[in-house]
């Protein structure tokens, strides 16, 4: 039986980091698009275009399912929880990405 004492003032405050995780991660995905596009000759975009849609298809399916087997099998605090460590591998890769393409110093025109 849910509980009914729950309200706006007393819910846990995964209730409210949850529905920021998407706020703050929406903006990610059009970024690193582009980044790896800019990366890329200008004959690469459009196939790279094509994996990236199929990826983020594939992902947002398979993502979605994991999600709801997660949160079926466990509590929803430790769902929550075990749903945050997608999203800090995916802030370590982006920052290890980053890393290395300012590493890879740009070709200047010149030469």
């Amino acid at each position: 039986m849910p509980n009914a004492a729950v309200n706006l003032f007393t819910a846990p405050l995964a209730a409210y980091v949850f529905p920021l995780i998407g706020l703050f991660m929406a903006p990610i995905y059009p970024v690193i698009n582009s980044v790896m596009l800019s990366a890329l000759p200008k004959m690469q975009h459009a196939p790279m275009t094509g994996l990236i849609v199929v990826f983020s298809a594939l992902g947002g399916t398979i993502g979605s399912m994991v999600l709801g087997y997660t949160f079926a099998s466990f509590d929803g605090q430790t769902a929550f929880h075990l749903s945050l460590l997608p999203l800090s591998l995916l802030l370590l890769s982006v920052g290890l990405f980053h890393r290395q393409s300012n590493s890879v110093k740009p070709e200047s025109a010149d030469s």
